[in-house]
């Protein structure tokens, strides 16, 4: 299982992009403790690179922020 480490949608198969957020995904790396072997997703060090798309998708499922946008729109055509 691949987790996306920016939204935390879950994969049964890897993707190098996930397809909810659009965020880079890194390869799973598997590490082996007590004889079993387990796959490790680790994100990349910080600074991280904000996929464009994400902001777009978190703004658009704010209500406030959707909201504010329709009365801009309606002052600015009033004004």
């Amino acid at each position: 299982m691949v987790v996306c480490p920016w939204c935390g949608t879950n994969y049964t198969a890897f993707q190098s992009n996930c397809s909810k957020c659009g965020g880079p995904i890194q390869a799973p790396q598997t590490v082996s403790a007590s004889g079993h072997e387990y796959e490790v997703l680790m994100p990349p060090p910080p600074p991280r690179d904000i996929s464009d798309n994400y902001r777009w998708k978190l703004m658009l499922a704010d209500g406030w922020t959707m909201g504010a946008g329709i009365f801009a729109l309606i002052g600015a055509i009033f004004k």
